[in-house]
């Protein structure tokens, strides 16, 4: 899966720089899609996508820019208006028939991201 997590550093420096922005800034609805035919539950292209763009947002941060939240994308395994349940986007995945949830590999990564406040866990 190709991502470009470098994007997020861009859009607050954007917002910054073109725009003369100076409030706080939240970055929402961040997240990626399980990849097709990947283990649902070790989903390690989904760890690698958050810590760039986790890593980059703090990058920002360093360099002075007002970044107050950041809203992962999603908890739960949700119905996509044009994918109903066949794309996968939350860190907690929803068997779609029985509703059990059951944390994958993110869960447990990001958890201990936000325990710990420092990405190298």
């Amino acid at each position: 899966m190709e991502f470009y997590p470098k994007a997020v550093y861009d859009a607050v420096n954007l917002v910054h720089d073109e725009y003369g922005w100076t409030g706080p800034i939240y970055i929402t609805e961040n997240g990626t899609v399980d990849a097709d035919g990947a283990d649902p539950f070790d989903d390690q292209e989904r760890i690698r996508y958050v810590r760039g763009f986790l890593e980059w947002t703090a990058r920002a941060i360093d360099e002075g820019a007002d970044v107050r939240g950041y809203y992962l994308w999603s908890l739960l395994d949700n119905y996509e208006w044009s994918a109903g349940f066949s794309k996968r986007f939350g860190i907690v995945h929803i068997d779609p028939d029985t509703l059990e949830r059951k944390p994958k590999a993110s869960f447990e990564w990001y958890r201990d991201v936000i325990a710990h406040r420092r990405l190298d866990v």
